[in-house]
């Protein structure tokens, strides 16, 4: 890169994001108190695969003994370390060596830097970032795409995606070459998770126009942004987009688009993709079986899922948890209660864990089908049931489940025990108590219900209103 540009970039990111600060004097240095039990020497870290270090208390003796030891050790084992030692997540830790190799004259270069930006990131604390890359141009370092990258990474994670798709077009505008696919991913799938799916799709068309080719992914994650949004036909014409730009589609992106066909009701085409597929040689998975599955589940045709479930058995794949709810959800909106139960109890059998989403689809089943004994057992089971936690659904269900069987009095416990779990009651939850207490002729009690509704800060949704105005009329 030239000085110039060099300069351009200090300029630039100086105005848009602040003045490049120094990070390092809000973080100790001190090494000392956390030191390694043991007898090891150093020698043995010659034969140290720093891949696979896991063992942050000996990450921390290869560094104080590498940084003892003279001639010192080189850049590229020090950033292998820093490495190690930013998977298993300790960023504190990388941060207070780097502090101490900046101190004692400690090998750095830019590769260094770049581990620590992606620290500072990792650690919500992209403003550091920043700093360190105005120390890295005060160093006559040149930063490069992994450098922007980070920090493109970094401000999307700390939801400043606005910040970060500036950043990106400041760098095509000024044609610095510090730009590629895997910053355009980044951007694209931060981007898309913000809703903001035609910004995305912009993005990648400047991309295009600048001659940097996005991959297969790419095209991927801007299809699954349409199809979250419900823009089935604009995810289909990106799939197109694949074709046509000479790209061959993954398991990945068939997988999308049986997604995005299944949420539209289409569920014969998404199979003749599924057949294309596997022409093309490409092998179906756990996800697109159980995606195409749970469309069939949807529409209620449970032949057709119970055949999907049976081929993923033939194909030699195992069902997971996913694929066994979608079952059993099918099953309870059919009215198939008894073949969802013999399914959830499989679960079980086949060694797999049950989810909360799991537990609330039976619940919801059993509710459904005036099954209210053996609805509250499950939910008994499922609050000794140490991996899972009841949530503000579950919850939805008891509260609809007392009311259909005339219990509205243990349905208003539970709504006043709610907040001693750190779950707060929402308005469809009133309202169904309100109807209920309606029902029974308890007016008296319904009006003071919504006043302790309103007592708590929630107001009257148009469901609400409706179903007041309905009560007065009758």
């Amino acid at each position: 890169m030239r000085a110039s540009a060099t300069a351009l970039i200090r300029r630039g990111i100086g105005v848009k994001f602040g003045t490049l600060t120094h990070p390092f004097s809000l973080y100790p240095s001190d090494l000392r108190n956390v030191g390694f039990q043991g007898t090891r020497h150093f020698s043995s870290m010659l034969r140290v695969d720093f891949s696979c270090l896991n063992d942050i208390h000996f990450a921390r003796f290869l560094f104080r003994e590498m940084m003892r030891v003279r001639p010192r050790p080189c850049h590229s084992m020090f950033n292998k370390l820093l490495n190690a030692v930013v998977k298993m997540e300790e960023y504190t830790t990388a941060l207070y060596m780097f502090d101490e190799m900046r101190q004692l004259g400690g090998p750095i270069d830019l590769c260094t830097m770049n581990i620590i930006i992606n620290c500072y990131c990792l650690v919500n604390r992209v403003n550091f970032g920043f700093a360190m890359l105005g120390c890295i141009l005060k160093l006559g370092y040149e930063p490069d795409v992994v450098t922007f990258t980070t920090l493109v990474k970094g401000l999307s994670l700390s939801d400043k995606v606005v910040e970060a798709e500036n950043l990106f077009l400041y760098l095509l505008d000024h044609n610095l070459s510090v730009t590629d696919e895997v910053m355009l991913r980044t951007l694209i799938n931060a981007l898309c998770k913000e809703g903001r799916v035609e910004e995305a799709e912009h993005v990648l068309k400047i991309m295009v126009m600048r001659n940097i080719s996005p991959d297969v992914i790419t095209y991927t994650t801007l299809m699954d942004g349409y199809s979250s949004q419900g823009q089935m036909e604009k995810a289909k014409g990106i799939f197109r987009s694949i074709v046509e730009q000479g790209l061959e589609p993954d398991i990945i992106s068939y997988s999308s688009l049986i997604n995005a066909l299944c949420k539209e009701g289409r569920i014969e085409e998404a199979e003749q993709v599924l057949k294309a597929m596997i022409m093309r040689n490409i092998r179906p998975n756990i996800i697109t079986y159980t995606t195409l599955m749970d469309g069939y589940s949807s529409q209620g045709q449970m032949e057709k899922a119970k055949g999907i479930f049976r081929s993923i058995v033939e194909y030699g794949l195992e069902p997971n948890i996913y694929t066994y709810t979608s079952l059993i959800k099918g099953y309870c909106k059919k009215g198939k209660v008894d073949e969802a139960w013999c399914l959830f109890h499989e679960v079980s059998r086949k060694g797999l864990q049950h989810t909360t989403v799991t537990y609330n689809t039976m619940l919801h089943g059993l509710f459904c089908a005036d099954r209210f004994n053996e609805g509250w057992k499950l939910f008994n089971d499922m609050e000794a049931d140490q991996q899972v936690r009841p949530d503000i659904i579950t919850y939805h269900i008891l509260v609809k489940g007392l009311c259909a069987d005339g219990r509205v009095a243990a349905a208003r416990d539970i709504l006043h025990q709610l907040p001693s779990i750190g779950l707060r009651p929402d308005v469809p939850m009133y309202t169904m108590i309100f109807d209920s207490l309606h029902r029974k002729g308890l007016i008296e009690e319904a009006k003071c219900l919504l006043k302790e509704m309103e007592g708590n800060g929630l107001k009257k949704d148009e469901i609400l209103e409706r179903l007041i105005r309905e009560r007065v009329e009758l």
